[in-house]
C-alpha cells in the first residue's frame, strides 16, 4: 500500500486536479476582465456574476486553448451587434462567440510551465511553478515509459 501511494503521489490526474483548483478562478477573473474592458460604459457587468456565466467561461477557455486572443474574441462578440435588449449578457456573448468561432480546435500543446498565469502573490506563483514543473516531469516520465515498454 505504501509503494502504491508513493507511486501515485505525482499521478498526473491528481496534479491536474490541483492545477485546475488553483488556476480556474484566475482564468475566470482574466475572462471577466476582458469582457468588462470591451463592454460599453452603460453595462456594469453585474450579469457576469450569475451561475449561467459558467458556459461563457468554458467557451472562452476553449477559445484560449485554440490559441485565440480572448480580448479580441470578447471585443468581436460585443461590438459585432448591439446588446440592446439582452436579458442574459453571458448567454448572448457565449452564443456570439460560438457562432463566430464554430470550430475551436485546440492549438499545439504547451508545457504547463509555459502556461503559468500571472499572480500577485509570490507564494502562490512559486507553488504554481513547482506544480507545473511536477506535471511536466510526470508527462516526460510517462512518455519515456511508453517509448520503452512493450505493450502486452
Amino acid at each position: 500500500m505504501l509503494r502504491q501511494n508513493l507511486a501515485n503521489a505525482d499521478h498526473l490526474a491528481a496534479l491536474h486536479a490541483i492545477w485546475q483548483g488553483e488556476t480556474t478562478r484566475l482564468a475566470v477573473d482574466r475572462y471577466r476582465h476582458a469582457i468588462r474592458a470591451a463592454l460599453p460604459a452603460r453595462w456594469d457587468a453585474d450579469p457576469l456574476d450569475l451561475p449561467q456565466s459558467t458556459w461563457l467561461w468554458r467557451t472562452l477557455r476553449s477559445a484560449e486553448a485554440a490559441g485565440l486572443d480572448i480580448r479580441q474574441v470578447a471585443r468581436q462578440a460585443i461590438s459585432g451587434r448591439p446588446l440592446t435588449g439582452a436579458r442574459d449578457l453571458a448567454a448572448v456573448l457565449d452564443a456570439r462567440i460560438r457562432r463566430d468561432h464554430p470550430a475551436m480546435i485546440p492549438a499545439a500543446w504547451r508545457p504547463w510551465s509555459a502556461q503559468l498565469p500571472d499572480v500577485a502573490d509570490p507564494e502562490q506563483a512559486r507553488f504554481l511553478a513547482e506544480l507545473a514543473a511536477a506535471m511536466d516531469a510526470r508527462k516526460d516520465r510517462i512518455g519515456e515509459h511508453a517509448a520503452t515498454a512493450q505493450p502486452p
